[in-house]
C-alpha cells in the first residue's frame, strides 16, 4: 500500500541509460545525452543552489531589515530550502498514501472490480413467482453480499 517511491527516477531514466549503454562509447550521441540526461540533472541542482541564494541576497534585503537579520537569512537559506523540499516531498507522500488508503477502503466496501454474483436477480416472495411489492421502485437492492431494503418510493437507480 505504501509502495516504493524513488524521487526523480522512473522507467524513462532506465530506458535512457540502456540506450547509452547499447550505443557504446564510440557511437555515443553527445547532444542527446546532454539534453536527455545531463541537462535535467544540472537544472535541478542549479535550481536547488541558486534559488535560495537569489532569495536571500537579492530579494530579502529589499525589505529593509538590518544587516544581522540579512546575514542570518543568508546563512539559513539553504537549510530552509532543504526543509521546505522535505516538507513538500513528505506532503506528497502522505497524500499518495491517503489516496491509496481511500481507494482500498472504497474497493473493499463497494466490491469494485469484483464480480457481483446476484446482479440482476430479483428476490422472490415465499419461493413463488411473484415479485415483492415495490421491487422496481424503491425495492430491494442486491449488491455483493448485502441486500438493503429501501422503501422510499423513489425509483431504484
Amino acid at each position: 500500500m505504501l509502495g516504493q517511491m524513488m524521487p526523480m527516477v522512473d522507467d524513462s531514466w532506465r530506458v535512457k541509460f540502456e540506450q547509452v549503454r547499447s550505443d557504446g562509447f564510440s557511437h555515443l550521441q553527445g547532444w542527446w545525452v546532454f539534453t536527455s540526461i545531463i541537462a535535467p540533472v544540472l537544472v535541478n541542482l542549479l535550481t536547488a543552489l541558486c534559488l535560495p541564494y537569489v532569495l536571500a541576497c537579492g530579494i530579502f534585503p529589499l525589505f529593509g531589515y538590518s544587516l544581522i537579520i540579512n546575514s542570518s537569512v543568508y546563512r539559513f537559506a539553504w537549510l530552509g530550502s532543504l526543509f521546505l523540499g522535505l516538507c513538500w516531498y513528505g506532503t506528497k507522500r502522505v497524500h499518495k498514501w491517503l489516496l491509496d488508503l481511500h481507494n482500498s477502503i472504497r474497493d473493499d466496501r463497494y466490491l469494485v472490480g469484483r464480480r457481483l454474483h446476484n446482479f440482476g436477480e430479483r428476490r422472490r416472495v415465499g419461493g413463488q413467482g411473484k415479485l415483492p411489492p415495490n421491487s422496481i421502485s424503491g425495492g430491494y437492492f442486491l449488491f455483493g453480499q448485502c441486500s438493503l431494503l429501501c422503501n422510499t418510493g423513489f425509483p431504484a437507480i
